[in-house]
């Protein structure tokens, strides 16, 4: 007798199970995180006849809002595990104008679009039949879509195969709260049934559509690091700024010598570059205009990760900072009492702390703790600059905790070479560009995150845990489409429900070692 087959999905339920969950407002921080979990978890619950699967609500870890993630176990054989991740929430709507009613209606916002409501050009894709729009239906309801039904695709045929787990997370769009809990959860529950992970595939959205661009999924996700920089001045009254040093000024200066320079980008052995340094938030303190120049500016930097340490990234950004400032000396010499100007990163603010000052930073940091991470970060450099600098002074810190580097194996990619859809090669590309919560679902590929968690105020001299999660392969597989976060979001019908189940499939079989 012949083995059963993966009978594949039904395109046409995909499509609607993707509007039946973009319908759910699950914007993030809002209560809809925890109904498309529960929709997801009922949908799951009534398809499976055969009662296989092992359906778990697993709250998020430290969340004031209580959301829960979602994890739904289908047994295999043998003693691998391959786990298929996505994530409920969604960015907000205000940005679709007169057509935000119908931002979480694909139907009838397709329907709109075709009619005219955002253009001549986005009305013939609207009306071609093959794009679907609305908020969340590419980033990423669609891709939630196609891990639930390959999942019960899989229990349907009862082919022999790996353990599949489908994991779906809340507050990936912030702070993913909840893959930093199911990472080490997962960890835990695999090792208590003697399991092995072979890999984690991502449902997200891979890429926006250009003309004769492949089809592609990514081998890994980029790792980050929010660096935070504070430039303390000198206030003086606007009528003779030469009596002090406007922090601005130099903060100005210090983003210009650090955004948008392809230098700056981390950049891999193979060519693979990151994107650039670009900020993300920039401000002084003043909460009101008068004629007074700021005492301090603060800013927020976004550096992404391919292949460097973070520590040594950390470590280049402040030498490059330190001398950027020192070429400042000469064009504002005339100050009479802003300058030198030293440059500390907070390792070195903190090493020359004494004992009473280190301990009133903790104090605050206990008082401040479930705050914004940047917010907290900053606070904290503001206290001990105020205790122990009376002159203008930079510190370089980091402004939240690493988000960890992750990359599969050489053998993987090698597994990789030849896969197709729709008869076309996939290009297997390196490190998703956009951070991701696969990156807290396996070891990182930088390994510990001493020496670059000195550099974060919350931890006061101390060490970011080191997480207990498994070893294994990322990728990063999902729908096609264009405009993530923008108002023209849009998923393309054809490939997204119809060709892609059948090479998330495939990919499960190179994971587990089974390339048939």
């Amino acid at each position: 007798m012949s083995e059963p087959e993966w009978d594949g999905c039904d395109p046409a339920e995909l499509e609607r199970l993707t509007v039946q969950l973009c319908r759910i407002d699950s914007v993030n921080g809002q209560p809809g995180e925890a109904g498309v979990v529960a929709a997801l978890g009922r949908y799951l619950e009534d398809r499976d006849g055969g009662s296989r699967l092992g359906i778990h609500i697993v709250d998020s870890a430290g969340d004031r809002l209580g959301r829960p993630n979602l994890l739904a176990h289908l047994p295999g054989t043998g003693g691998d595990a391959v786990v298929l991740l996505g994530h409920v929430d969604t960015v907000g709507t205000e940005d679709y104008g007169a057509v935000r009613p119908l931002a979480l209606d694909p139907v009838a916002l397709t329907e709109r679009v075709a009619a005219g409501a955002m253009g001549p050009d986005l009305a013939k894709l609207a009306a071609s039949g093959n794009w679907l729009f609305g908020r969340g239906v590419l980033d990423m309801k669609s891709g939630l879509a196609v891990a639930a039904g390959v999942l019960l695709a899989q229990a349907r045929s009862q082919a022999p195969g790996p353990h599949l787990i489908f994991l779906a997370c809340a507050d990936e769009e912030a702070s993913s709260l909840g893959a930093r809990t199911l990472g080490p959860w997962l960890g835990r529950y695999l090792a208590e049934r003697h399991l092995r992970l072979a890999g984690v595939i991502k449902t997200d959205f891979t890429a926006s559509i250009r003309p004769g661009q492949h089809r592609r999924i990514y081998t890994g996700s980029v790792g980050k690091l929010l660096l935070g920089v504070s430039v303390f001045g000198l206030p003086s009254h606007a009528g003779e700024p030469e009596a002090g040093l406007d922090p601005n000024r130099v903060l100005a200066e210090i983003t210009g010598r650090l955004t948008y320079r392809i230098a700056l980008a981390d950049e891999a052995p193979d060519g693979e570059r990151a994107p650039v340094v670009v900020t993300l938030a920039q401000s002084d303190h003043k909460r009101r205009y008068d004629v007074q120049t700021a005492l301090s500016a603060h800013a927020l930097y976004n550096l992404l990760q391919v292949h460097t340490a973070p520590v040594e990234r950390l470590e280049r950004m402040v030498r490059e900072i330190r001398e950027l400032v020192g070429s400042l000396a000469e064009p504002l010499a005339g100050l009479s009492q802003g300058w030198p100007l030293p440059v500390f990163s907070w390792p070195e603010l903190w090493a020359v702390a004494d004992p009473a000052a280190q301990a009133s930073v903790r104090r605050l940091a206990a008082r401040l703790a479930g705050g914004p991470p940047h917010t907290v970060a900053r606070r904290l450099v503001e206290h001990l600059v105020g205790r122990l600098v009376r002159t203008p002074t930079v510190v370089v810190y980091l402004a939240a905790p690493p988000i960890p580097r992750v990359r599969s194996s050489a053998g993987l990619r090698a597994r990789l070479r030849g896969i197709e859809a729709e008869g076309r090669p996939i290009e297997a590309l390196g490190h998703f560009p956009f951070i991701s919560d696969l990156s807290f679902m396996v070891a990182s590929a930088d390994g510990a995150a001493a020496g670059a968690d000195a550099y974060l105020p919350q931890l006061a001299g101390r060490h970011l845990p080191e997480p207990d999660l498994p070893a294994g392969d990322v990728l990063l597989a999902g729908p096609c489409g264009d405009g993530a976060h923008r108002r023209d979001e849009r998923v393309e019908r054809g490939y997204t429900f119809s060709v892609l189940p059948g090479l998330i499939q495939s990919l499960i079989e190179r994971l587990s070692g089974d390339p048939s």
